[in-house]
């Protein structure tokens, strides 16, 4: 792997031994080569690369014993310049007089002394002609180096000493000037105020355009200024040729950068910029050309990636999908190209490219296009790369396993829908910030139990077709609205022509009256803590019914009922004694039941005769005779009568009311229906 010494260097946390195990598998000869490698892009060493990590161990042992090369040339920044970009031990350590004697570019113990905020030892030294305006080879002033490390107090003592004041070079600003440009520039993306950020920009842009001799990261910077100006003046609907002219600005300092990979990078982000404002204004060939023009550069470079492609996707893929699409790819090739070495580098490259599957996966479900799940399961790989994760990222994560839900979902598998729901919720518990946490969860929560429950009715509901289509019958549905059960036995009742009037609501309304006649006896198997309320509930439309509910029914129409269950148990029967007719229902476990209607034309592997004739009889209407029978046996010495037991199925013991009416007291309407 290229430069995987300048990654490890910058591991703090256990860069240390990786760095000296690297060094050691290199033969002795090769050994000062691989250690003072500069690399092409950041202009740095894996010594570098150490001070900015903030690893003193690291640091050490690549200059005590590794010996690694300190010389810093007109083109490189030394070591002392990369470690005020870190902790005072790492600053102390390289401020060190062996140390700086080492970078041979004319860096000075005064330098050293501003960079380790020696206010005292500044002034000591300060105190000699001409010292303050000391430079290296680079350029590099005094206030430079007070600027570089923030140094108010420093910074003030040099541009009120006589020596900085009399000095001729219109060019000893510069440092000021470069430090309140930046400055002015991160305010401006703090605030949230439209006037107050164009204000700061304008600053920013007023400091930089005064630097003397001007640099790349100062072109880059003002490159980045002019588009955020122009991105206020399109939010403030400020007239077009503000916006366009700031753009172009931005892309004039973009082209004047010398470095040509930070070039490239900062006219293709400009040119992407130029393309979202073109968009905004409707303006869609000037969009597209600008689009391409970025295109060009970064395909060229190899290196950069298209920035705010989601801007595409609003106007463009309305013109044209498929290039919409190539432009994903190209976005997704060029960041595969890649070759990020600092843990943070990674991160961003790992985010986009997540981000460019995750809006190509879009693309293909919008299109119709195949693939789909295979590029949302490439966003979320790369978001599972990024560590470490924060809040952001476990978001994404949770809303990528969504999508991907969603995507299953289309394609009809279910099991695999509702396991990536779950991971999501997974990930939603692992966010910290309390608000957005449990919103997140609410909403997941709910979509994986309405596709948990959605599905396993589908399951229950196929299942109970195989079963019933085993015993002979075909599943005839009924509305599901917590009537489901009346709903099938009025079906099985008109089926059978009955003249009564059995709609749902009065089947309810008769069953709910029957227990409330005989409330005593029912009332020792109602599990309410106050058994009256139990009525109440019954009585309502949309209440599920329970076994008590279709006991109680089964004996107001003196019928039998055979329920067929999707679990493939043996199904329920409840007899009674000399039966109107039996009726046929399917039962989804814990859901719903369905009206079964007899098929003899289909090849039943199933009987329900053989069940129907072994089944126990419900004895509720017979216990009375049973107690007359058993007083008459008392008084007269009769010989005991068989009797049949109770359907142990809902009751284990059934208790007769006091004078329950005989038979011929049932509704006369049913003495001749022709139930099947």
């Amino acid at each position: 792997m290229p430069y995987e010494l300048h990654i490890a260097a910058a591991d703090k946390k256990n860069g240390y031994l990786k760095v000296k195990q690297l060094i050691e598998e290199k033969p002795v000869e090769e050994q000062s080569a691989y250690v003072n490698c500069i690399h092409p892009d950041h202009l740095s060493k894996p010594v570098d690369w150490a001070a900015q990590s903030g690893s003193l161990k690291t640091l050490r042992y690549l200059i005590k014993v590794a010996h690694a090369d300190l010389h810093a040339s007109v083109h490189t920044h030394n070591l002392l310049f990369w470690a005020l970009e870190n902790s005072k031990k790492i600053i102390q350590y390289v401020a060190r007089p062996n140390i700086i004697q080492q970078f041979q570019d004319g860096t000075t113990d005064l330098h050293a002394a501003i960079a380790i905020g020696n206010l005292n030892k500044v002034k000591k030294l300060a105190k000699h002609p001409g010292r303050i305006n000391e430079k290296n080879s680079r350029d590099e002033t005094s206030l430079f180096w007070a600027v570089k490390a923030e140094n108010r107090k420093i910074a003030s003592f040099i541009v009120h000493h006589p020596d900085f004041i009399s000095l001729d070079a219109v060019e000893k600003w510069d440092p000021l000037h470069r430090y309140f440009g930046k400055k002015y520039y991160y305010e401006g993306k703090k605030y949230s105020s439209y006037n107050q950020a164009c204000h700061a920009y304008k600053k920013a842009i007023d400091f930089l355009q005064k630097i003397k001799i001007i640099d790349d990261p100062d072109k880059e910077l003002l490159s980045n200024c002019c588009i955020e100006l122009s991105k206020i003046y399109l939010a403030k609907k400020s007239k077009i040729n503000l916006i366009l002219q700031a753009v172009q600005e931005a892309l004039h300092y973009a082209l004047e950068i010398k470095n040509s990979y930070h070039a490239k990078c900062c006219q293709a982000v400009a040119y992407h910029h130029l393309f979202w404002i073109y968009e905004q204004l409707d303006k869609m060939d000037e969009a597209i050309i600008a689009f391409e023009h970025a295109l060009d550069w970064e395909n060229e470079n190899k290196k950069e990636l298209l920035m705010h492609t989601h801007g595409l996707y609003n106007n463009i893929q309305n013109n044209n999908v498929s290039k919409t699409i190539h432009a994903l790819q190209v976005e997704i090739n060029s960041l595969q190209d890649l070759n990020p070495l600092l843990p943070e580098e990674k991160n961003d490259v790992y985010k986009r490219l997540a981000c460019a599957y995750d809006n190509l996966a879009n693309l293909y479900c919008q299109s119709g296009q195949q693939d789909i799940i295979h590029t949302q399961q490439q966003s979320i790989a790369f978001l599972e790369k990024i560590t470490p994760k924060q809040d952001e990222e476990f978001s994404k994560m949770a809303k990528s396993y969504k999508r991907l839900g969603f995507y299953y979902i289309r394609e009809k598998n279910s099991s695999e829908a509702i396991k990536v729901f779950e991971k999501s919720i997974e990930y939603c518990y692992q966010i910290k910030n309390a608000v957005e946490k449990d919103s997140l969860i609410r909403t997941h929560q709910f979509i994986l139990e309405f596709y948990r429950n959605h599905y396993a009715i589908s399951e229950h509901k196929l299942q109970l077709q195989e079963e019933a289509k085993a015993w002979g019958y075909e599943c005839f549905d009924t509305q599901s609205d917590g009537d489901c059960f009346f709903h099938a036995i009025a079906h099985q009742m008109l089926r059978c022509g009955s003249h009564l009037s059995c709609d749902a609501s009065s089947l309810r309304t008769m069953t709910a009256n029957h227990i409330k006649q005989y409330f005593d006896f029912y009332r020792g198997f109602i599990d309410e803590k106050n058994p009256d309320d139990y009525l109440e509930k019954l009585s309502k439309s949309g209440t599920w019914v329970d076994p008590i509910g279709i006991q109680a029914l089964a004996r107001v129409f003196h019928v039998t009922l055979v329920i067929i269950n999707s679990d493939r148990t043996t199904p329920i029967i409840i007899k009674q004694l000399h039966s109107h007719g039996t009726l046929y229902l399917g039962y989804e476990i814990d859901w719903h039941y369905q009206s079964l209607i007899p098929r003899p034309d289909w090849q039943a592997t199933k009987f329900i005769q053989p069940l129907l004739d072994a089944a126990p009889i419900d004895d509720f209407v017979t216990l009375p005779l049973k107690r007359k029978r058993e007083e008459d046996e008392k008084n007269n010495d009769l010989p005991p009568s068989k009797l049949y037991r109770s359907s142990q199925t809902f009751f284990e013991n059934n208790l007769a009311p006091p004078n329950y009416p005989l038979e011929d007291n049932k509704p006369n309407d049913y003495h001749d229906m022709p139930y099947h």
